[in-house]
């Protein structure tokens, strides 16, 4: 179906879950069952480092609600998308 009154609007998807960006690598890593090569600088961070999406538009406008958690969305990720395809 189509949702009325979000013609163009951004809207945020996500778990909901705040998750740092040292936490999404482990995450990655359990789920992959393999080590990151991870870089890191010394220097004061200037990136982002924690993450979380704010779903209130999505919930108000779509009904939205997270149903499927960081590390199960990950893991159907690399099972489904061809790019993923372990050679």
């Amino acid at each position: 179906g189509r949702a009325e009154g979000v013609d163009r609007m951004i809207l945020n998807v996500g778990s909901g879950v705040e998750t740092s960006i040292n936490g999404l690598a482990d995450t990655i890593e359990r789920v992959a069952g393999r080590k990151l090569h991870r870089l890191t600088n010394g220097e004061a961070s200037v990136g982002v480092s924690r993450m979380v999406a704010d779903l209130t538009l999505a919930g108000e406008k779509l009904g939205y609600q997270p149903r499927v958690s960081l590390p199960e969305g990950l893991r159907a990720m690399l099972a489904n998308d061809p790019r993923f395809a372990r050679r």
